[in-house]
């Protein structure tokens, strides 16, 4: 799909380009005309100074003529950059095209992603029973085998007179990060609509 983008892009290049040449083109004519207007002002000076009318009359139209050349030369120069290089129905074609590339993109991306919120929840279902097990497993530890129970911990605080370590209250893991991380993902807005688009 990105192929397509790229294939707009290059053809896009392309039109730009022809439009600027254009431009150049008219640039180059514009400077010749320059450099003509220039020697038509040095003709007029000259003739000015001299006894000819006819002279002079020559030179001040060949002046005007490279000046008129120079105006004309501008002015499509600026005609071409207001103008656009493509006409409107082009201009609607490649939005259209532009548009269904992505949309394409889009899905395929959509379809990977929604295989991925898949395997998180995958990935959810086999630890969330293991966080239950290990700390079932440290309660039973705590209370049962060590047998050094909430009570049991409570008392002795109170009996000793020290304070409570409440991280001794209840032996369990507290690292939720990996299945509250995951609830985070697929509990979010932006993946429920990655689900809806990619299970279309």
């Amino acid at each position: 799909m990105m192929k397509e983008l790229l294939a707009i892009e290059q053809e896009l290049k392309e039109i730009q380009e022809e439009g600027n040449k254009r431009i150049t083109e008219y640039q180059a004519e514009i400077n010749v005309a320059m450099e003509n207007e220039e020697a038509a002002n040095r003709a007029v000076i000259q003739a000015k100074q001299g006894n000819d009318p006819k002279a002079y009359s020559k030179a001040i139209e060949e002046k005007r003529m490279a000046s008129n050349i120079v105006q004309y030369y501008e002015g499509k120069i600026e005609q071409i950059k207001n103008e656009p290089f493509i006409t409107e129905a082009e201009y609607r074609d490649y939005t259209k095209r532009i548009k269904a590339a992505m949309d394409a993109i889009n899905k395929e991306g959509k379809i990977k992603a929604s295989k991925l919120l898949k395997e998180l929840e995958a990935i959810k279902e086999e630890v969330a029973p293991a966080y239950a097990k290990a700390n079932n497993l440290l309660r039973e530890l705590q209370n049962n085998i060590y047998k050094h129970s909430y009570e049991k911990v409570m008392n002795e605080a109170r009996k000793n007179k020290t304070p409570l370590n409440t991280n001794e209250l209840h032996n369990e893991y507290k690292d939720y990060s990996l299945i509250s991380g995951i609830d985070y993902i697929l509990k979010s807005q932006a993946a429920k609509t990655i689900k809806e688009g990619g299970s279309k």
